[in-house]
């Protein structure tokens, strides 16, 4: 399974990258092209919480259509007092079809478009009674957002970021 997202994955930054219109409104929110920093400021999170948040937003991967996990995710994600919903990306250092070895940058770049992807499910889940379930859309949530971290787990880099939510 994980080798089909990866592969999805992997198709969906190659068509992204070369898209150079994506400059236009999506059903989850606008492009935005300069935000002042003092709008939405980084969420303090412990490594505990992140480590945390991750495996119930990995429990989704397994139960998509779960709403009890999907609740789950949203009550430790979504950070009302700070307007922040916390998301995860993943992205595979290797080409699963070819097996040859991806640069960090589009590496980084394509775990920041997965968090962007949670990111779109998260604010979608929120308004819309939890659904749909994942794996229904593939819209990323362009608005603001802040990087919490990353790190490696078994073949693939792993990045946390806050996305402002209002």
């Amino acid at each position: 399974m994980f080798k089909k997202l990866a592969s999805i994955l992997m198709i969906f930054l190659i068509v992204y990258c070369t898209d150079k219109k994506n400059n236009t409104e999506s059903s989850i929110g606008k492009v935005k092209k300069a935000v002042d920093s003092t709008v939405f400021k980084t969420p303090q999170v412990s490594e505990t919480f992140l480590q945390e948040l991750y495996q119930i937003q990995e429990e989704i991967l397994i139960n998509p259509a779960s709403r009890k996990h999907k609740e789950a995710f949203i009550i430790n994600a979504y950070r009302p007092d700070e307007n922040a919903l916390i998301t995860f990306g993943s992205a595979a250092h290797v080409n699963p079809k070819t097996g040859e070895v991806i640069t960090a940058a589009l590496v980084k770049r394509a775990a920041l478009l997965d968090a962007h992807r949670w990111s779109a499910y998260g604010l979608l889940w929120l308004n819309n009674d939890f659904k749909p379930d994942f794996g229904k859309i593939s819209e990323l949530h362009k608005g603001n957002y802040r990087e919490l971290g990353s790190f490696i787990k078994g073949d693939s880099t792993i990045i946390a970021i806050a996305t402002n939510v209002r």
